[in-house]
């Protein structure tokens, strides 16, 4: 079962996950494409904290410094630290 399904099976006010490219059934997290243009789309679409493969910490870089004050970057090699953050009463959001 992908972390979407999991994540849509939870009776908890979790933020629907946007996967940009599929994730493989081992768990690890593999390095995405269009970094820059995947934070700025998060930023507006008003989303506040993005999990980032640990692969694509680099670029970073290129990433307009307004755009990474508005959005928190967790950096992941692992669904499970997701699915942890996801999990986490302490972590949602509430209201």
């Amino acid at each position: 079962m992908d972390e979407q399904r999991l994540l849509f099976g939870v009776e908890k006010d979790v933020a629907q996950p946007v996967p940009a490219d599929p994730q493989p059934l081992t768990g690890q997290v593999l390095p995405i494409g269009g970094v820059k243009q995947e934070l700025f789309a998060a930023q507006r679409a008003g989303l506040t904290e993005v999990y980032l493969p640990q692969r694509n910490e680099p670029d970073l870089d290129d990433v307009p410094a307004e755009i990474l004050a508005d959005v928190t970057v967790h950096i992941v090699s692992d669904v499970r630290e997701i699915l942890s953050a996801a999990l986490d009463p302490a972590h949602v959001p509430v209201g």
